[in-house]
């Protein structure tokens, strides 16, 4: 961003072209304007309450971009002792914490959420907080991909796109779990999204089935098209028998 005097404008390539830089430089410039507010909050940073709340309404702090630097979230870590994680409420405040306890990490996660935007947390499925942060990654994803799915549908309305841009949907599981889902129809070249899990039919019944990306990526090799954010991925006719029996046996089934 370009600090004006009673706005903020966003660095384009003409900018670059003008000052003789590349984009390289100026991330690196504006990252090393952010080091000594960087520094000075983690130094504030109270490890006993274990929040960090900037909420920089008016955006003079550029606090939203503090995740950016170099270091900082390490240091909320090692200040703490514990695994760091954050949110972006709005668009220039941050919310930054500790995975202290699983407890902790359900607290900022709902703290997060009710403020709006959300930077997802990794943990492992047995963790207390992974249907939390499943949820949460769902809410963040789906508006995202739904206004681009819109751009890419009226791409292809005019004729200017010849795949198909598969929608990803917000759904809540038979066992309670909100995930993402994008639907991969055979032999019909489409652009998938990212998603938890992608529907596929089995050929032979013609069942409705449901296969975790992981498993899927594993499997195929998807491979990301150039251009596109949030990236997507072509897709056109299902793998061989053999692939496919190996995802009916990790997926899991539904109807439809």
């Amino acid at each position: 961003m370009i600090d004006l005097p009673t706005s903020m404008r966003t660095v384009s390539p003409d900018d670059l072209v003008e000052w003789g830089v590349d984009a390289d430089t100026v991330f690196a410039t504006a990252r090393a304007n952010m080091i000594d507010f960087a520094v000075e909050t983690v130094s504030l940073f109270d490890t006993e309450d274990g929040v960090l709340f900037l909420p920089d309404d008016d955006g003079d702090l550029y606090a939203g971009s503090l995740p950016l630097v170099d270091g900082w979230l390490a240091g909320l870590g090692n200040k703490a002792g514990a695994q760091p994680l954050f949110f972006v409420p709005g668009s220039f405040g941050v919310l930054a914490g500790v995975a202290s306890s699983p407890e902790r990490v359900c607290e900022l996660v709902a703290a997060g959420r009710e403020m709006g935007r959300l930077v997802p947390f990794t943990v492992p499925i047995d963790h207390p907080a992974w249907a939390a942060i499943r949820s949460a990654e769902a809410a963040l994803s789906a508006p995202v991909h739904a206004a681009q799915y819109q751009s890419l549908h009226a791409e292809a309305e005019a004729g200017r796109l010849d795949e198909h841009a598969a929608e990803l949907l917000h759904v809540r599981a038979a066992d309670g779990i909100e995930e993402t889902v994008a639907a991969w129809t055979d032999t019909v070249p489409t652009l998938l999204p990212r998603a938890h899990v992608v529907s596929m039919v089995d050929p032979t019944t013609a069942s409705l089935f449901h296969v975790p990306w992981e498993v899927l990526d594993r499997e195929v090799g998807l491979r990301a098209v150039p251009g596109l954010f949030p990236p997507r991925f072509l897709v056109e006719h299902h793998p061989d028998r053999a692939t496919l029996a190996r995802l009916r046996a990790a997926g899991r089934w539904g109807t439809g």
